[in-house]
């Protein structure tokens, strides 16, 4: 009578662990599509890809000194390069200038020009978090004065200055302006994008 006692118990246990087996089996193989679908769930949406908008490539200045230059890159990647004689004042379309000008300072820059004339971009930030974005300008009476303020508005941080003329100069603002100097030391903001698509 023990032999079937036996019999029967071992087929229970069979029985359990085949149960327990199924239980199991369905529990790990259901908890990776558990968390495939949580990370499905959670997944962020991916970032939406910038779109191209006309912008300011560059600014520049001859080597030898008398000419602006600046770069304006469209949204078509098509590029026009413009060019100006008298400061910044009036921009016309130009032919890629060979050699390459001389590129834009960044950041924190001193450049010099003839007439022991120098500028010095930088930027200052109060203790309240405030930024103020400066071009100083040195005199030949050896006076440093403050002639370029600004905030947000323009960023300041391209400093170009002409070798031939200390009066002439020109920072990037930002991906469409300048500032440029006036005779008199005052700064005029130009959109240089707006000026280059008239001339498209």
């Amino acid at each position: 009578m023990s032999a079937p006692e036996t019999s029967r118990s071992g087929n229970g246990c069979l029985g359990v662990a085949g149960v327990l087996a199924g239980v199991m089996g369905g529990i790990f193989v259901g908890t990776p599509l558990l968390f495939a679908g949580a990370l499905t769930l959670f997944q962020e949406a991916p970032a939406p890809t910038p779109q191209p908008v006309d912008s300011l490539a560059a600014i520049g200045v001859d080597s030898q000194g008398g000419s602006f230059y600046a770069s304006v890159k469209f949204a078509d990647d098509s590029v026009l390069w413009l060019g100006s004689s008298d400061g910044g004042a009036t921009w016309t379309k130009v032919a890629a200038p060979r050699p390459y000008p001389t590129s834009a300072s960044r950041g924190t820059a001193l450049v010099c020009a003839s007439g022991n004339v120098c500028y010095l971009s930088h930027t200052e930030r109060s203790d309240g978090g405030s930024q103020r974005n400066l071009v100083d300008r040195l005199d030949p009476d050896h006076t440093w004065r403050t002639e370029l303020s600004k905030g947000a508005e323009c960023s300041a941080q391209r400093l170009v200055v002409d070798p031939g003329d200390g009066d002439r100069a020109m920072v990037m603002c930002d991906i469409r302006t300048i500032a440029r100097r006036e005779p008199d030391g005052t700064w005029k903001t130009v959109d240089l994008v707006e000026i280059a698509s008239s001339l498209r």
